[in-house]
């Protein structure tokens, strides 16, 4: 789910009743997006005026920034 502000995103495991966040607590994270077989997340993140795509797995892990900070 995802808050209002500051916008942080969250992944929730009902059924283990766990919850953790996803994306630097720092910064926005909003507009997820999940892959069909629920492993990875992509997500927007930005820092200042800046927005970056992130992709990562649900759990957070490997994250990997897509997107080029401009020069």
């Amino acid at each position: 789910y995802e808050t209002a502000e500051p916008r942080r995103l969250f992944v929730v495991r009902w059924n283990e009743q766990r919850r953790w966040q996803l994306g630097p607590g720092d910064r926005d994270s909003f507009g997820a997006s999940i892959s069909d077989d629920g492993s990875r997340v992509a997500y927007l993140t930005r820092l200042g005026d800046v927005t970056q795509v992130i992709v990562s797995g649900v759990d957070g892990a490997n994250w990997k920034q897509l997107t080029a900070e401009p020069e």
